[in-house]
């Protein structure tokens, strides 16, 4: 008999600066009763606004390192010389709870987790135009003029990436992208398996002594 997992993981990728941040933290706070964020392992320097634990999990090389050795990754990447690693332990638990995974990562990470769990849905947020990205790059003052200029040589092999994602959403009017981000969990939560595993003992009245979850993988 398998395990009835009723948590997905929805991986959320974007080029920097199209405010997938914000828009995942608005969704957990406004839609995520059964939503949780995955919180991020990187090698990256704190900055000034960012806490500990809460915006990222800040350790040295070096126990990145040993992580990596023991495993404790679902995935991991380098980002413009910085690591960052998704926690296998965080994402299997919570989704054998029932919770909805969001996976704050690139699209490195993402094909990486699609190879791992081929349930998994990738979501594309795009900018609405070149120009708005820029200038959010530079309003947000997080970066120097020379990594904002290389994050945006970036953006064109970011979205030729972001095209093979499952669903795209374009932000350029945020409570449209927040509903539509929305809408893609609830509608993923609706396909016939997600139902049957659902309402597994609803089905199973009607298949006796057969196993209904035997005919999903």
């Amino acid at each position: 008999m398998k395990e009835i997992i009723t948590g997905r993981i929805f991986i959320i990728s974007a080029p920097s600066g199209t405010g997938k941040s914000s828009l995942l933290r608005a969704l957990i706070k406004k839609k995520g009763r059964n939503m949780k964020l995955s919180i991020s392992y990187t090698t990256r320097k704190i900055r000034s606004h960012e806490k500990d634990k809460k915006n990222y999990f800040f350790i040295n090389m070096k126990k990145f390192q040993n992580m990596i050795n023991n495993n404790d990754f679902l995935e991991y990447a380098s980002v413009f010389g910085n690591y960052y690693g998704t926690s296998k332990k965080f994402v299997i638990k919570n989704i054998r709870l029932g919770y909805d995974i969001l996976l704050e990562i690139d699209w490195q990470g993402a094909q990486r987790v699609l190879k791992k769990i081929p349930s998994s849905r990738s979501i594309f947020i795009l900018p609405p135009c070149k120009e708005t990205l820029q200038k959010r790059l530079l309003s947000r003052n997080q970066d120097d003029k020379s990594t904002i200029s290389l994050r945006m040589q970036n953006v064109a092999q970011d979205i030729k990436n972001g095209l093979k994602y499952h669903y795209i959403v374009i932000n350029d009017n945020f409570e449209l992208a927040l509903e539509e981000l929305h809408h893609i969990i609830c509608s993923e939560h609706l396909r016939s398996r997600e139902q049957i595993l659902k309402n597994y003992n609803l089905i199973h009245e009607f298949f006796l002594q057969d196993d209904v979850r035997d005919k999903l993988y």
